[in-house]
């Protein structure tokens, strides 16, 4: 894999990834979000993440020399944003954005994600982005029974 003067590259993941994906996804959760009652066991998310969430999404990665630092999971439509994380060592340096970008670029005219109400730094860093809170729910439709905002992008101004 060549990696453009030392910039980080986006590709799909593969199969391998998954891992590595579960890793960052449990990183970044805790430093993130510490008060969240996460409604799976690590064993269970490290499970998941290679045989539910890769072959049902469309998952990207940001990768640089020292591999794979974040990554993306949109629905198949393209429609939504389900889950988003880049290490915590990683943060800062722009791979969320340029995950988000992609996902931006390969949507069909819109995008919507939920964020936790309580993570008011990713509500944040959507916002920046374009994105618009629509809704707030209380958490009875979410596993981890914790209130969400509804946030939407409906492409470029």
């Amino acid at each position: 894999m060549l990696l453009t003067q030392g910039r980080p590259i986006l590709r799909l993941a593969t199969a391998p990834d998954g891992a590595r994906i579960a890793e960052i996804y449990l990183a970044a959760v805790r430093q993130a979000m510490p008060w969240l009652n996460l409604a799976h066991s690590d064993q269970e998310i490290r499970h998941w993440i290679p045989q539910g969430m890769l072959p049902q999404h469309e998952v990207w990665v940001v990768e640089r020399a020292d591999g794979v630092r974040g990554f993306i999971a949109l629905s198949r439509d393209r429609s939504w944003v389900d889950h988003l994380y880049v290490e915590p060592e990683a943060q800062g340096r722009g791979h969320g954005g340029a995950l988000l970008e992609l996902a931006k670029e390969r949507s069909a005219g819109c995008r919507q994600l939920w964020a936790f109400q309580r993570n008011t730094w990713a509500q944040a860093f959507y916002e920046r982005r374009g994105f618009r809170p629509l809704e707030f729910g209380d958490g009875a439709t979410n596993e981890e029974r914790e209130p969400a905002v509804l946030c939407r992008w409906d492409g470029p101004d």
